[in-house]
């Protein structure tokens, strides 16, 4: 996986703990990928400078942009943004094998499939439309860059 650093994610929460995984992955009986842990351990959650990665392959002129990697602390779980909460909120519908990372702008979200080989997926506005980038979490984190046209 690339440099993390080269995401320059601002407004990061406060470091996630050893603790917080064992919790949340006990709670949701899952454990997490190892890929993921490295994300949070390096930035508990915040906004990534670059961010912006195609919908698919066929169509590179379709952008998103990730605007908030969800964060986890267990004394923070209610939190906009907590990853405890976006799992409970899409638990429901989708169940304990998607896990929700991160949202754009627009209140899509990317999902990491816990059953397939960590692939990366998006939801589409409607919760039931969920779309596979077709990548793994670190080919999505190798992708993201920084668009010129969304960069202030």
């Amino acid at each position: 996986m690339r440099d993390l650093n080269e995401l320059e994610i601002r407004s990061s929460h406060k470091p996630v703990t050893q603790e917080d995984i064992r919790e949340f992955e006990k709670a949701y009986n899952i454990e997490l990928p190892k890929d993921y842990i490295k994300l949070l351990s390096f930035s508990n959650g915040g906004h990534p400078r670059a961010g912006s990665y195609p919908i698919s392959i066929k169509e590179p002129d379709n952008i998103f942009e990730v605007d908030k990697f969800y964060f986890l602390d267990s004394a923070d779980k209610d939190a906009y943004s907590s990853l405890w909460k976006n799992m409970k909120d899409s638990q429901p519908q989708r169940g304990s094998m998607w896990l929700p990372i991160a949202q754009d702008g627009g209140g899509n979200e990317v999902l990491l499939s816990l059953s397939s080989n960590t692939q990366v997926f998006v939801t589409l506005h409607d919760p039931d439309e969920v779309i596979s980038l077709g990548c793994t979490f670190e080919e999505f984190i190798d992708a993201l860059y920084i668009d010129p046209e969304t960069d202030f």
